[in-house]
């Protein structure tokens, strides 16, 4: 076989293995062989296709349906980008505000979805308010160009589809089929703020894509994953949702079930505030984000202005960078039970008025919790920071509590179910040094120096202390401790200190000891 010289191994045989190959393809003049090429006709055939696709593929405005040119080609299904891309105002679709699209839109997904035979597609919408109510089917995507995610500025065109029948959800998935592989992107979800029942449902949705979306205005949930999984949820914000107060049972503007999703930067609320200064009910069913899901990642997901911010009732979820504020009642409601949460904030709860309700409330087990911040900025104080009713003999089932800190509080920082079967929350070395007072405030501290006193004084009691926290008091001579109902020191009575020497004292049930 011919075949080109190797640089290492044809010395002295470069000439004849190079004419060898080049004979394959050159008459012995040195002119081309024409055996094998393509004919002239065959060439002329390629360049006309060749022109003919170029001026098919040429960008131009995909604007309004019946201009010229809306669509890069035109395929054996309608007017398209590409195979798998469809112009909906190409195909038809007004998207004026005034014409129901409901028929256009759904014959569009109905014939490109996987169900049907086709392969897919993504639905590309033109800025243009749509009115339509949809049944998302599988591999079918409806999707803007937009990138920006939630509310619009108004200068903005925005990309909205609006209920043409505010008796049935806007957009939705079959009840009784999974739903796979398909989703909403930069696509702005509208109510009538008045009857419209409710935007986004997806009773089964396995690997879809929800995406840059603002939802606004329905009686019931703006978005709603019932079941499924593995979910790619992100940048959408819900306002103006559950606008019916009157409610029989718990459900979050933003509401999410199943199980191994991931949801990052999510705002959602009730809106409580357009309409009422309190909660909707003592029931505080009206909730910002209710997490029902199991086993899924969470990340930047803000629930405001509803009964409850933040509502987790599933279990083995993971948060990160989450925050609950301006809420009615609580800010944080954990009733589910081995979660993880990790930079968690509860801003500004109990807005209802000043020691009502907590800022993190906790009721079922076994949950993690680290670096989490309760506090408020507007004078209505918490009943208590962190409020944990589980009370249970094996401690693995008791909630971990390390470097959280709550402040504005009326009743207390912390509240336990039981002082024997209780969470004890962990807190990182703190130290200070105290010059004065009879009472000294320990809370979230490990060493305490009395060495500043100048004078004489007897302390009666270390205030904030947690059960199981642990305080070595670093001693000075002008200082005694009272051997009464919060102090009991080793020998019963009351104790002076010597310079430069330690004392280690374990607070239990209101009471230090002296170790």
């Amino acid at each position: 076989m011919a075949r080109k010289p190797n640089v290492l191994q044809d010395k002295d045989q470069w000439g004849t293995i190079l004419n060898e190959y080049l004979n394959v393809a050159h008459n012995p003049d040195g002119t081309l062989k024409t055996d094998g090429l393509a004919t002239a006709a065959e060439v002329a055939a390629v360049e006309t296709s060749v022109a003919t696709h170029t001026t098919a593929l040429a960008r131009v405005d995909p604007g309004t349906a019946g201009s010229a040119g809306q669509s890069l080609r035109r395929g054996p299904s309608g007017p398209v980008w590409a195979d798998d891309i469809i112009n909906v105002k190409a195909a038809g679709a007004k998207g004026d505000g005034t014409t129901n699209d409901t028929t256009v839109l759904q014959g569009l997904i109905d014939t490109r979805t996987t169900e049907s035979g086709g392969k897919g597609a993504v639905l590309y919408f033109p800025p243009g308010t749509y009115l339509a109510n949809l049944t998302l089917k599988n591999g079918v995507i409806l999707s803007s160009l937009r990138e920006t995610p939630g509310r619009l500025h108004a200068s903005v065109k925005p990309v909205v589809i609006k209920g043409a029948d505010p008796t049935k959800w806007v957009i939705t998935s079959s009840s009784s089929t999974p739903l796979y592989c398909a989703g909403v992107v930069g696509i702005d979800i509208e109510g009538d703020y008045a009857t419209a029942v409710g935007g986004v449902l997806i009773y089964d949705g396995t690997r879809c894509t929800f995406k840059r979306m603002h939802i606004a205005g329905f009686q019931n949930q703006g978005f709603y994953i019932s079941n499924g999984g593995s979910c790619m949820v992100e940048d959408i914000m819900v306002t103006s949702c559950l606008r019916n107060r009157a409610r029989a049972s718990v459900a979050g503007a933003f509401q999410i079930g199943g199980t191994d999703h991931f949801v990052n930067n999510i705002e959602a609320g009730a809106s409580l505030q357009n309409d009422l200064s309190t909660v909707s009910s003592t029931s505080l069913y009206c909730v910002g984000v209710l997490i029902a899901s199991n086993s899924a990642f969470y990340s930047k997901v803000y629930g405001e202005y509803s009964d409850r911010g933040v509502l987790v009732s599933g279990d083995r979820n993971r948060f990160t960078n989450c925050r609950g504020d301006h809420n009615y009642g609580i800010n944080w409601d954990v009733s589910g039970r081995d979660n993880q949460f990790d930079v968690i904030q509860a801003l500004d709860g109990s807005l209802t008025g000043a020691g009502t309700y907590s800022g993190v409330r906790v009721s079922g087990r076994a949950n993690i919790f680290t670096n989490v911040r309760v506090m408020h900025n507007d004078g209505n104080f918490y009943s208590y920071a962190f409020e944990d009713t589980v009370s249970v003999t094996t401690v693995s089932e008791r909630n971990q509590y390390v470097g959280c800190f709550g402040t504005q509080y009326v009743t207390a920082e912390w509240s336990f179910g039981s002082t024997w079967t209780g969470a004890a929350p962990l807190h990182a070395p703190n130290i200070t040094r105290v010059s004065s007072g009879t009472t000294i405030g320990v809370q979230g501290l490990s060493v305490v120096s009395v060495q500043g006193y100048t004078a004489a004084t007897t302390v009666t009691n270390f205030t904030g202390g947690l059960n199981g926290q642990t305080i070595y008091v670093i001693g000075d001579p002008d200082v005694t401790l009272e051997n009464g109902a919060n102090i009991k020191t080793s020998t019963g009575a009351n104790l002076t200190l010597a310079a430069n020497r330690a004392y280690t004292f374990v607070f239990f049930s209101n009471v230090w000891y002296q170790v």
